[in-house]
């Protein structure tokens, strides 16, 4: 897999977000290198012991040939933080989501945008109500942000 598929690949679990991504990436140098660091490793960076395991556990069950076939059924394209296309106004932020996962057109700059962002392990209604939301806003015109699409959806 290339870098650019590790860093899609990582965005998939949830249980890590962007800021434990920059400090992984800080460590380990690489999206490749965190997807395939050990145990060990990744228990020694300060992620916890159940974390550890539910990581591993994730990036044993993941295959990206799949994920990738989903995004392409659903004209989603993920754009990661090291592409050209990702927005600069929200590469500034500390916490800025490490892959965009696009639906639609991205526009660098956008007066008309809202993100929608909730809980990482959200209910099905609360995921149906952002759904409706995002719905509404797209069709007045609006762009609608997201970092994440997680496997689960």
């Amino acid at each position: 897999m290339t870098e650019r598929e590790y860093l899609i690949s990582l965005s998939t679990f949830i249980s890590i977000g962007p800021i434990r991504t920059k400090l992984l990436l800080a460590y380990f140098k690489s999206a490749k290198n965190i997807w395939n660091a050990s145990q060990k490793d990744l228990a020694e960076v300060g992620l916890g012991e159940k974390l550890v395991e539910k990581f591993v556990e994730h990036r044993n069950k993941f295959d990206f040939e799949n994920y990738s076939q989903k995004l392409k059924k659903e004209s989603v394209v993920p754009i990661t933080i090291f592409e050209k296309d990702y927005p600069e106004n929200l590469k500034d932020l500390d916490d800025c989501p490490f892959v965009l996962y696009v639906k639609g057109t991205l526009k660098k700059s956008d007066s008309r945008a809202v993100a929608i962002v909730g809980t990482r392990e959200a209910k099905p209604e609360s995921l149906q109500l952002a759904r409706d939301y995002a719905t509404v806003f797209a069709q007045r015109g609006w762009t609608v942000v997201s970092g994440l699409l997680s496997e689960q959806e």
